[in-house]
C-alpha cells in the first residue's frame, strides 16, 4: 500500500468511527423513548398495569430476537444499508407508536421497533472490524460504546429541552426523532464500509490467532447453522454469552432502580437526574478507558479485563446499602457504571476477534441477543423482588450474585497465558 493510499485509509477509518458514534448517540431517542413516555400514555389512555409492563418489556424481546437473526444477514449484505434501515425504520415505528392505537398494535410496533433497531449496532461493528486490526481496536470500540452510554442521557433529557411543550409529550418526543434522520444523512454521506470502496487493500492481520481464525472462517457459506456450528467449536463463546447476559442484567437494573432507590428506598436527597448523569458518565468513561487498556495490552487475553471489572463491581454493589453521604454515593455510582460498561466494551472487542472481518456481525448478534435477554429478565425480576419483599437489600443481594457469576464466567474465558502484550 503506497503512502497516499495509507493516508486515505487512516483518514476514513477514523471518520467511520466518528460518524457511526454520532449516529449511535441519537438512536436511543427511538429505542427507549416510548418506554419513557409509557406511564403518561398509560394514564391518558387507561392502559392497565400488566399491559403496561408487557409493552415496556417488548422492546427488549424484539431487540434480542433481532440480534440473533440479523447478524448473519448484515455480514452477508451491506452493513451501511442495514444501519440506515434500522435508524429510519425505528423513527417510523415510533411515530406510529405515538398515535396510540390499541395496545395490541402498540405491542406489535414496539416489538418491531426493537427488532429493527438491532441492525444498527451490529452494522457498526461489522464496518469497524474491516478497518482496524485486532491490536488497534480498543480506542474505536471504546469511543462508539461511550457514545451509546451518552445516548441514554440524550434520550432522557433532549426532547423536553429541544421543544418544551407544557406536557404535550407526543410533540417533544416526536420532533426529536427527526434528529436521527438528519444524522443518518450525514452518516450515509461520509461512511465508507470497506477499504475496497477507496480502491485500496485490506489491512494484514498481525495477530497470529486472529489471522488463523479468519482463514478458517473465510470459506464458510453464509448459512446460519453452518456458521453457528463453526463458531461454537470454541466453547468459550457460551461463557462470553453468559457474561453478556449477566452484565446487561446488572447494568440495566442499576440504570432503572438506582434513581428510585436514592429517592424512595434510601430516603436520601439524590435526584434521579443526578443519579442518571453520574451513572452514564461513569459508563462512558469506563468503556473508553477499559477498551483502550484491554485493546492495547490484553487483546490476546481479554478475559482478564472481565475478571477485574466484574470482581470490582461485586465489591462495590454490596456496599451501596451502607453508603452515606452524597459524595461517597456519587463516587460509588460512577465507579460501578465505569466497571460494568467496561465489560460491555470488552464484549465487542471479543466479537471482532472471534468473528473476524467475515462474521463479526454474527458474533456481535449472539452476544447482544444474550445481553438484551438479560435486560428483559431484569425488567421483570427486580420489580418482582421489590414488590414481594419490600426490602431493597434483596435487590442488591441479587446484583451481587450476578456479579459473582460474571467472575466465574470470566475465569472460564481467561487463557493461561497472562503475559501483557505490547501491540
Amino acid at each position: 500500500m503506497d503512502l497516499r493510499a495509507g493516508k486515505k485509509n487512516t483518514y476514513y477509518k477514523w471518520l467511520n468511527m466518528i460518524v457511526f458514534g454520532l449516529l449511535y448517540s441519537t438512536v436511543y431517542l427511538a429505542r427507549f423513548g416510548f418506554n419513557e413516555l409509557l406511564p403518561l400514555i398509560a394514564a391518558d389512555y387507561g392502559i392497565s398495569g400488566p399491559i403496561q409492563s408487557l409493552l415496556s418489556s417488548s422492546v427488549y424481546i424484539g431487540y434480542s430476537a433481532g440480534c440473533l437473526l440479523n447478524g448473519l444477514l448484515i455480514d452477508r449484505y451491506s452493513a451501511t444499508r442495514f444501519i440506515v434501515i434500522g435508524s429510519v425504520g425505528s423513527v417510523a415505528a415510533n411515530l406510529l407508536l405515538y398515535t396510540t392505537p390499541p395496545w395490541t398494535v402498540l405491542l406489535a410496533l414496539s416489538l418491531f421497533n426493537g427488532y429493527i433497531q438491532s441492525m444498527v449496532w451490529i452494522g457498526g461493528i461489522s464496518i469497524l472490524v474491516k478497518w482496524f486490526r485486532k491490536s488497534d481496536r480498543g480506542l474505536p470500540v471504546g469511543f462508539i460504546n461511550m457514545c451509546s452510554a451518552f445516548a441514554y442521557l440524550i434520550m432522557l433529557y433532549l426532547p423536553a429541552r429541544l421543544l418544551p411543550t407544557d406536557g404535550a409529550w407526543s410533540e417533544s418526543h416526536g420532533y426529536s426523532l427527526f434528529i436521527i434522520c438528519y444524522v443518518s444523512v450525514v452518516f450515509m454521506a461520509f461512511i465508507r464500509e470497506d477499504p475496497k470502496e477507496l480502491g485500496t487493500r485490506d489491512y494484514v492481520e498481525t495477530d497470529d490467532e486472529s489471522a488463523e481464525g479468519e482463514r478458517v472462517l473465510a470459506h464458510l457459506p453464509f448459512r446460519y447453522v453452518t456458521v453457528f456450528s463453526a463458531l461454537m467449536r470454541d466453547r468459550s463463546l457460551l461463557f462470553w454469552m453468559g457474561i453478556a447476559f449477566l452484565s446487561s442484567f446488572c447494568r440495566y437494573g442499576l440504570l432503572t432502580l438506582l434513581p428510585v432507590y436514592y429517592t424512595e428506598g434510601a430516603k436520601i436527597a439524590l435526584s434521579p437526574e443526578s443519579t442518571n448523569f453520574i451513572l452514564s458518565a461513569g459508563m462512558g468513561a469506563g468503556t473508553l478507558v477499559v477498551c483502550i487498556l484491554v485493546g492495547r495490552w490484553f487483546y490476546r487475553n481479554m478475559g482478564l479485563g472481565v475478571v477485574a471489572c466484574s470482581g470490582l463491581s461485586a465489591a462495590l454493589v454490596v456496599l451501596f446499602p451502607s453508603m452515606t453521604g452524597k459524595e461517597m454515593i456519587g463516587a460509588g455510582i460512577f465507579m460501578v457504571g465505569f466497571l460494568l460498561f467496561g465489560i460491555n466494551g470488552i464484549l465487542w472487542l471479543h466479537a471482532m476477534s472471534a468473528g473476524g472481518r467475515r462474521f463479526a456481525g454474527t458474533v456481535t448478534g449472539l452476544l447482544n441477543g444474550a445481553a438484551y435477554f438479560g435486560a428483559l429478565l431484569q425488567s421483570l425480576f427486580l420489580p418482582f423482588i421489590i414488590k414481594s419483599t419490600n426490602d431493597w437489600l434483596f435487590v442488591f443481594l441479587s446484583m451481587e450474585i450476578v456479579c459473582i457469576l460474571m467472575v466465574v464466567c470470566a475465569l472460564f474465558v481467561c487463557k493461561r497465558d497472562t503475559n501483557i502484550r505490547e501491540s
